[in-house]
């Protein structure tokens, strides 16, 4: 029941929702607890982590079942924990960590290469190698699209477009799935206030507002804050 709300709330894009449902059934006190299970969904548990600022407690689980897991060499337990090692690496193991998991994509479903490729890409992204993101972010829209995966397709796409890629989802809707905050952020900036001016209106740090705007492009389909004021409603 657990990994399935879970993985519903991930793909519907509630990290939240879905790091609470996964950590039940991977906490031994919990009466949802399944050891069986807990490595066939580490993966996930690993990304709602990563995707709602939970990564020190999504390493710790990690921990946890791969002293469950040992040595066993079922390739979906290895793949499933590989890519949560992945997710959840710190920035300088980051690539290396991605070099490792490669190794278990041959012969592996599609949809664990398309998973990876998007851990991949987003990862880029955030380390500003916005054109060498561009690849792996394509190849995961490509198989999410093939495999009828529309939600994880959404965020390829998202990424994607937060290289500077043209996006067909471009601008539309997409500023009803911002927070309040987050409209009051994207507001603010595409009539040209600095990170500062905006933390000094909105009581935030420069750097909180600089995550904002993060979370923002990718939302947006957009990816700068130059085309913020063609794609938010007016103020």
């Amino acid at each position: 029941m657990q990994l399935a709300r879970g993985f519903a709330a991930l793909g519907d894009g509630r990290p939240v929702d879905a790091f609470a449902e996964l950590r039940r059934m991977m906490d031994p006190a919990d009466q949802a607890y399944q050891a069986p299970q807990c490595a066939w969904a580490v993966d996930y548990l690993a990304e709602a982590a990563a995707l709602s600022g939970r990564r020190a407690e999504g390493a710790a689980i990690l921990r946890d079942v791969e002293v469950l897991t040992g040595a066993t060499t079922a390739p979906d337990v290895r793949r499933a924990i590989a890519l949560a090692r992945v997710v959840l690496a710190e920035d300088e193991v980051a690539e290396e960590r991605f070099a490792q998991a490669r190794e278990y994509a041959a012969g592996a479903p599609a949809w664990f290469g398309a998973r990876l490729d998007l851990a991949y890409g987003s990862w880029l992204r955030g380390e500003h190698r916005a054109a060498q993101a561009r690849q792996p972010l394509h190849d995961a829209l490509a198989a999410f699209d093939s495999l009828g995966a529309a939600a994880w397709a959404a965020r390829a796409e998202a990424e994607l477009a937060a290289t500077g890629q043209p996006s067909p989802r471009r601008g539309g809707d997409g500023w009803t799935q911002l927070s309040a905050v987050e409209l009051q952020v994207a507001q603010l900036a595409a009539r040209g206030l600095s990170n500062r001016e905006i933390g000094e209106r909105l009581y935030l740090s420069h750097r909180t507002v600089a995550a904002h705007l993060y979370r923002i492009f990718p939302k947006l389909g957009i990816g700068s804050r130059t085309e913020l004021a063609s794609v938010l409603p007016a103020s």
